[in-house]
C-alpha cells in the first residue's frame, strides 16, 4: 500500500486534477461534526478526515493512472489502494466511471457498497467490462 508521499503524488496527477469535479474539495462545506462522526463509525483513530480524504482522492486517481496495479496477459489491472473504511464511492469504478481504459479492475469495496449492498468488507472484486 502507498505511503503518504505516494498518496501525495497520486493526487497531483494532472489526470485526477482534470477529471476529478470542482466541488470534490470543498471538505468545508461538509459540517465537521460530521466528519468526526464518519471516523468514528468507520472506526479511523488518529487520522483526520482530510487525511482519509488524501486517500479517497489517491485511490480514484489510481483508477485513472494506475501507479499500482498487476498485468493479466499484458494488460494493466488497477487496483484500490486502501482497505474497505479508507476507500470513497467504489461504484466509481464498479461502473466505469471512473477507469473505463480498463478491461479489469481490482475493486475494494466502499463502506456504503460494504452495507448496504452486502459486498464483502476488504476483499477484491474483479471488475471486467468488454470493451
Amino acid at each position: 500500500m502507498p505511503d503518504r508521499e505516494d498518496l501525495l503524488r497520486l493526487a497531483s496527477q494532472q489526470s485526477y486534477l482534470r477529471a476529478k469535479p470542482a466541488e470534490w474539495d470543498d471538505l468545508d462545506a461538509e459540517d465537521p461534526a460530521h466528519q468526526d462522526r464518519w471516523l468514528k463509525v468507520m472506526g479511523i483513530r488518529g487520522k483526520t478526515y482530510r487525511e482519509l480524504f488524501l486517500t479517497h482522492c489517491a485511490n480514484h486517481a489510481n483508477f485513472i493512472e494506475p501507479a499500482y496495479f498487476v498485468q493479466k496477459d499484458e494488460a494493466i489491472v488497477p487496483y484500490s489502494i486502501a482497505k474497505t473504511r479508507e476507500v470513497c464511492s467504489a461504484c466509481l469504478e464498479f461502473f466505469n466511471i471512473i477507469g473505463r481504459e480498463y478491461k479489469k479492475k481490482l475493486v475494494v469495496p466502499c463502506p456504503g457498497a460494504a452495507i448496504f449492498a452486502g459486498l464483502p468488507v476488504n476483499k477484491y472484486i474483479e471488475v471486467e467490462t468488454p470493451l
